[in-house]
């Protein structure tokens, strides 16, 4: 039960995005900046036919694609991941060929912005290949009937990629899977990636997260869901706590743990500290064993308020055990659920000790 009104402040559990996952291996200087992609007017475009904008920075970790733009040919067969030299791009050369290297051809673009512009590679950076695919199983120019040398396509194709966020999409899958309790290694199924790869072809295989990578994800957005906890350290009151059972509709049972208190500021804080899953019967003794481990693993141990609960015996049980364990006395920190102790008045005063046949009684008296 929950002693405090609607007003009480609650603590967002939606994270914010983490930083996009790649498969390969980071170089150490990372590009500082990338070109701008808006410069790629209509006009501009009818000098490169069937090329779109295939920008993504999670796969340009190499120091020069600080200095081009990333571009696939549609052309080609293979679709290629293109570099387009932005300094040559920008002054309009008329020989685009002179300027557009496939990216996996590292060696062409070094030597072009060392030769072309004295740009040459950072000290104490290593070459990385970024890798283009094309893996989508429907390609996108079918999918949207586009023609790549139409500049007005070619500027909607390569809008629509650049919309698209493959960090975004990771954290989708990994709300999708968490949500409905789903394995994690269902990402790793062909079948799976088929699917995905068909509704998105901006999506490319190599942006489809392992089950590895979602773990550690979620690693990373639990760290981060538990910044605003901090606020706990911050707060005037002593910390307040309410916890209560629950099951689920696949029988699972789950504890919820929550802190109330008072911030410097005055304000009022209801946050959800725990949601722990019970594996053994729900005695006393095993929800006050769930609740002083939340209470430890957030260092509040010297701060501990009252406890609002039901007047369940279970609950006089774990208050008992809590009180052993933190050194306090059970009936002072206890308070009694006001709306459950109330309705349990009404029933009785409904119903009197004769709830269980309450039907009966009724159709007695209309009879």
């Amino acid at each position: 039960m929950d002693p405090f009104d609607d007003e009480t402040d609650n603590v967002s559990s939606t994270p914010p995005p983490s930083e996009p996952s790649t498969n390969s291996t980071s170089s150490v200087h990372e590009p500082s900046r990338f070109p701008d992609y808006q410069t790629w007017t209509t006009e501009r475009f009818k000098r490169f036919p069937n090329f779109t904008a295939c920008h993504d920075p999670s796969r340009e970790r190499t120091w020069w694609w600080q200095f081009g733009f990333r571009m696939k040919d549609h052309g080609s067969e293979s679709h290629k991941i293109v570099w387009v030299c932005e300094r040559c791009f920008l002054r309009n050369k008329t020989k685009a060929a002179r300027y557009t290297f496939i990216a996996s051809t590292a060696g062409s673009i070094v030597r072009h912005l060392r030769k072309e512009h004295k740009v040459v590679q950072p000290v104490g950076s290593h070459e990385e290949v970024a890798l283009g695919t094309g893996a989508a199983k429907r390609n996108v120019l079918d999918m949207l009937r586009a023609d790549p040398k139409n500049p007005r396509d070619q500027s909607l194709l390569s809008n629509l990629h650049t919309l698209f966020d493959p960090a975004m999409n990771q954290l989708l899958l990994l709300d999708w899977l968490t949500y409905h309790n789903l394995p994690f290694n269902l990402v790793n199924s062909e079948r799976f990636k088929r699917l995905l790869l068909y509704n998105n072809p901006c999506l490319q295989e190599g942006q489809i997260p392992s089950d590895r990578t979602l773990v550690n994800l979620l690693e990373k957005e639990y760290n981060r869901a538990l910044d605003p906890v901090k606020v706990l350290q911050k707060a005037r009151s002593m910390i307040h706590f309410t916890f209560d059972g629950w099951t689920s509709r696949q029988n699972t049972s789950f504890l919820g743990v929550n802190a109330h208190f008072i911030d410097r500021n005055w304000k009022q804080w209801r946050i959800l500290l725990a949601l722990p899953a019970l594996r053994k019967r729900h005695t006393g003794a095993a929800l006050a064993d769930e609740v002083a481990d939340t209470i430890c693993a957030f260092s509040l141990r010297n701060r501990i308020g009252y406890f609002t609960l039901d007047n369940a015996t279970n609950n006089d049980t774990a208050m008992e055990a809590l009180a052993y364990e933190f050194d306090f006395d059970q009936y002072e920190r206890r308070i009694r659920c006001a709306p459950y102790f109330l309705n349990l008045a009404v029933e009785a005063m409904m119903y009197g000790g004769k709830k269980d046949n309450f039907a009966e009684l009724l159709s007695d008296l209309w009879r």
